[in-house]
């Protein structure tokens, strides 16, 4: 047979740690693994009350009950909407740490960021395979704003762009 924790998703490892994380509560391991998922979506709700520019990003969440099932079960449709909208905050969003990272000449804490956004970017290749498209779209969009010059510094974008990615290429 096939299972879905036999496959390369995060979610499922998370989720177990959090529910080991955890067990001292006496839950059961399942409602262990539904508030791993009920957090991802507190931790959304935490950024749109404090980033303004997150707010658009929560919309199309916010306005359908079954992002909120997502959310509510044991199951990695709901870390795959997590990340993909942390993702979509930081490529679209100019005053993002992505975006920051990308154009500035000195970003605060280089390193750091650089570390953090590869695992963020990494991620998105150990989410569902639905999400696939989600990727291609991500990639042609950054293709969009190199065409329309939205970054002046071509060598630096590339550079940062490759340790983004070369750290992301190791979580993978």
């Amino acid at each position: 047979g096939n299972s879905r924790v036999n496959n390369y998703e995060l979610y499922y490892m998370l989720a177990g740690y959090f529910a080991r994380l955890i067990e001292p509560l006496k839950l059961v391991f399942f409602t262990d693994a539904r508030i791993f998922s009920l957090a991802l979506l507190g931790i959304l709700l935490l950024l749109s009350i404090h980033i303004r520019e997150f707010r658009p990003f929560m919309v199309p969440l916010l306005i359908t009950p079954q992002a909120w099932y997502f959310f509510s079960y044991a199951n990695s449709d709901g870390y795959a909407l997590f990340i993909s909208v942390l993702v979509s905050y930081q490529a679209a969003a100019k005053s993002s740490l992505l975006n920051r990272y990308l154009t500035e000449a000195a970003p605060r804490r280089f390193w750091l960021s650089g570390l953090a956004l590869g695992l963020l970017i990494g991620s998105l290749f150990l989410i569902k395979v639905n999400f696939a498209t989600f990727v291609l779209f991500l990639g042609l969009y950054f293709l969009w704003r190199l065409a329309i010059g939205d970054f002046a510094d071509k060598r630096r974008l590339w550079t940062r762009l490759g340790i983004v990615l070369a750290v992301g290429s190791t979580l993978y």
